[in-house]
């Protein structure tokens, strides 16, 4: 790895790397738009969505070749911290759950203004977190969204 990793040329990169933004993008907008939203049935299963599902995709995108050129390399790289960091928000957020299911609410009442305030603050490093993944996947989508793998074939005569 390192200095001796394989370099590519972009539209091949493009092949491989596409794909799997297309499915990361369905899976982080639906995590984003259920913690906005803070309906904790859809916030779960956004959770668990993200969970089992990016870590995989993050091992992938991380084995991939370089791309030649510096946006590319930005925007992979861009790429993965976004995945990393939707996790890291979901892993945030299912301790959170966890938490809250072994009597969470009883501690903050108990505790009143010190533990609302350890509630608050929890939530939002998970706020913070997911804005940053939000922001990043915003950033690399803006490289996806003109790129296209392979022009199309044009049939000539037969």
């Amino acid at each position: 790895m390192g200095l001796f990793k394989k370099t590519v040329n972009d539209q091949d990169w493009l092949v491989s790397v596409l794909p799997l933004y297309e499915v990361a993008r369905p899976i982080t907008s639906a995590f984003s738009d259920a913690f906005v939203a803070g309906g904790r049935e859809e916030l779960n299963g956004a959770v668990s969505k993200v969970l089992e599902e990016l870590p995989p995709l993050a091992d992938q995108l991380g084995r991939l070749p370089t791309p030649r050129s510096r946006a590319a390399r930005i925007a992979g790289r861009t790429l993965k911290r976004s995945l990393r960091a939707y996790v890291s928000g979901a892993r945030e957020l299912d301790s959170l759950f966890d938490l809250s299911a072994r009597g969470l609410q009883q501690v903050v009442a108990s505790h009143s203004a010190s533990g609302e305030l350890l509630l608050a603050a929890h939530i939002n490093a998970i706020a913070s977190i997911t804005g940053k993944a939000s922001r990043l996947m915003t950033e690399a989508g803006g490289f996806f969204a003109g790129a296209s793998p392979r022009p199309a074939a044009v049939a000539g005569p037969l």
